[in-house]
């Protein structure tokens, strides 16, 4: 896993976390949905290296998880449907998540996104390509601001709606203090 906190451990334990708060409210396979949820960004790691050039991370992360979840005795039916969910749940990949699982995995990687976790991780991805205070403001535009529409999951609706509240009022103050 990358060592910072935007896709790293933190970000995986978070998504964990929204997962369980999801599914205790959504008829799902919990133990499929964890094992999805702590494996999604595995490939996070790898998606630097030259030989991964070109490969998005939810390619990546299904090619780590296949044989290590055969090695620890998981059946291949249970393995295609975890994959299923790691390959649906990246917004920036655009493949639609299929069955419950990947819409609540998609979901929570989504939230993880929003509100003041969503605010420092984009501080964190911002910084270092120092696009400033406009490239902030698109990032929120083009990215964060249009994640509460494309969740699945009533639940998820329901604990994007502060998140959501909380970019929008950041970017309204964005426009207040920039002028743009």
């Amino acid at each position: 896993m990358p060592p910072d906190d935007l896709h790293g451990w933190g970000h995986i334990l978070r998504v964990v976390d929204l997962c369980e708060e999801i599914a205790h409210e959504e008829l799902c396979d919990g133990n499929l949905l964890q094992a999805a949820a702590l494996l999604h960004d595995v490939g996070r790691g790898i998606e630097k290296e030259p030989v991964n050039q070109g490969k998005h991370h939810a390619e990546l992360s299904e090619e780590l998880a296949i044989p290590f979840l055969a090695e620890i005795g998981i059946d291949s039916e249970e393995i295609g449907a975890i994959i299923n969910c790691i390959r649906g749940h990246s917004f920036s990949a655009g493949a639609a998540p299929e069955g419950i699982e990947a819409q609540i995995l998609s979901d929570a990687d989504k939230l993880d996104a929003m509100g003041a976790i969503g605010i420092y991780r984009m501080a964190l991805y911002q910084a270092p390509a120092n696009r400033g205070m406009r490239g902030f403001a698109e990032h929120l535009d083009e990215k964060l601001l249009r994640l509460k529409d494309l969740l699945f999951t009533e639940t998820a609706r329901s604990l994007a709606e502060p998140r959501h509240a909380l970019l929008v009022a950041y970017r309204e103050e964005i426009k207040r203090e920039f002028k743009f």
